[in-house]
């Protein structure tokens, strides 16, 4: 059985900022806060993939997601490091999506988050083919 596609919770994450008005019984807010959080994760699972991938002795025991991130940014490569920035900033807004009610979450919050996770999975797909396996 093939394993899941990650990128398919980007995908969702794009089609329900650009559906949101046609989705019936929920906020467009909710639609957004979801979106964020599914390109965050989409852009996560596709991180960890490739670290492994790249560092087998990768292994990460606790806040697995932090282990990531912090992974990313101690690279001296500039395309890795960046990464790891753009982890962390999907990370950020993940976080107040998921968490904080106070703050409003906007179709342009949205868009923006799902860009640059668009971007940042980018940019981790080719990581295997310009470091092979020695990032």
């Amino acid at each position: 059985m093939p394993k899941f596609d990650w990128n398919e919770f980007l995908n969702l994450a794009d089609k329900m900022i650009n559906q949101a008005l046609t989705i019936q019984g929920v906020s467009m807010e909710s639609t957004y806060r979801t979106a964020i959080s599914r390109a965050y994760y989409a852009t996560y699972h596709v991180a960890f993939k490739i670290a492994k991938q790249l560092d087998p002795s990768f292994k990460p025991t606790k806040s697995q997601h932090q282990a990531v991130i912090d992974w990313y940014q101690t690279k001296t490569q500039p395309p890795v490091n960046t990464i790891g920035q753009s982890l962390a900033t999907l990370k950020t807004r993940r976080v107040h999506a998921d968490y904080h009610d106070s703050k409003r979450i906007t179709a342009a919050a949205a868009a923006g988050t799902v860009s640059l996770a668009q971007k940042t999975i980018g940019e981790i797909e080719k990581l295997p083919g310009i470091w092979g396996s020695n990032p």
